[in-house]
């Protein structure tokens, strides 16, 4: 977590107030991860924290266009075991992914076909700034998917095993499914305002600016699933192993869940420069890293948002990294148990000597 996020958290903890009366939620547990489930009308009993104007703004917008019928809505909480094991298996890799990537940011657009899951960037605290004036990309899910805030006051009263923690003493990745999209917030430049709305230049913009690029979502509110994983940051000099390990297997275990949890559908996973921001990561390791969890995950597409070009280098780097690497694998016919992929795959990496990138304050 930078300096700049430490200071707020520890400031705008304190303003999470108690209902009176928050209705029952029970916690159950699986082997590998501990949920909640729960209707959008027993969420909205768990306060959340003040806001700044600008995001109040937003959530009240937002907010407005639930109906009745929307508030009966069931959202899942899962929240993944630091020890957990999922069994990956080798015919994953036989199997062909699609990937596709584009510098477009999420659309959220449903697909009838496929379960559609979208990676959130998150921090060690799950969505812990969505009440500030930040707004990168875990800010901007949590502002147009304002049911998220109380999803995290939920999970932070319950506490213990479904805490919002995505680390603790591990990787402890959590997803959520079923979250109403309501509102959408355009935060490209335009011609009177060329910085436009992404990051630190949110809380430079006017109220009236940003609601002027804001839109509430009235019918057809796609329902959206979550990834919530945080990647390791502010780091130096040359990867160490242990950080390429944290690294995988933390993205491994998210996409393992988010194919068990969709059934017999096929997956459609969106992701993008994974911790590549405010946390400084290398783009082409991850992008290489969430790759191969992908496909060793069982995920049959991929929808890579580069953002950028300097985004798309890195990506396609990446990508050059694991193809080899899947080349190696099949000409040595690794199907042996003895073989263990997910350490070859991690010793493989540390010999790139990957060198640490740089924060962009965001």
């Amino acid at each position: 977590m930078n300096t700049l996020k430490t200071f707020l958290f520890t400031i705008t903890g304190f303003f999470s107030t108690a209902s009176a009366k928050k209705n029952f939620i029970q916690v159950k547990d699986e082997a590998n991860y501990s949920y909640f489930q729960s209707s959008v009308n027993d969420l909205l009993t768990y306060d959340i924290m003040s806001l700044t104007q600008y995001k109040k703004h937003l959530y009240q917008k937002f907010i407005d266009a639930l109906t009745e019928q929307d508030k009966m809505q069931v959202i899942s909480y899962y929240r993944i075991n630091k020890d957990a094991k999922f069994e990956n298996e080798y015919e994953n890799l036989q199997q062909q992914m699609s990937i596709h990537d584009t510098q477009t940011s999420y659309s959220y657009l449903p697909n009838k076909s496929k379960k559609q899951w979208h990676v959130n960037f998150a921090d060690q605290h799950l969505f812990g700034f969505y009440n500030t004036n930040l707004f990168a990309q875990d800010e901007i899910q949590c502002a147009e998917h304002p049911l998220l805030s109380h999803v995290r006051s939920a999970a932070q009263y319950l506490g213990n095993r479904v805490a919002p923690l995505t680390i603790e003493n591990g990787p402890t990745p959590i997803l959520i499914k079923d979250v109403h999209r309501l509102g959408f917030v355009n935060i490209m430049p335009t011609k009177e305002n060329r910085n436009g709305i992404y990051g630190n230049n949110f809380a430079k913009a006017s109220l009236d600016y940003i609601d002027r690029m804001s839109q509430q979502i009235i019918n057809d509110k796609p329902l959206t699933n979550f990834i919530a994983m945080a990647a390791l940051g502010y780091g130096s000099g040359t990867y160490q192993t242990y950080e390429i390990e944290f690294l995988f297997q933390t993205a491994k275990n998210s996409f393992s869940l988010a194919k068990e949890l969709s059934g017999d559908m096929e997956v459609e996973l969106h992701t993008g420069n994974w911790g590549c921001g405010a946390f400084g990561n290398n783009r082409q390791l991850i992008a290489s890293i969430q790759l191969f969890a992908a496909h060793l995950s069982g995920i049959e597409n991929i929808v890579y948002h580069t953002f950028d070009e300097q985004g798309k280098k890195g990506f396609e780097q990446g990508k050059k990294i694991y193809e080899n690497f899947l080349r190696d694998i099949k000409i040595n016919n690794c199907e042996s148990p003895n073989f263990q992929l997910d350490q070859q795959f991690i010793m493989y990496l540390s010999k790139q000597n990957f060198q640490w990138g740089y924060s962009d304050g965001n």
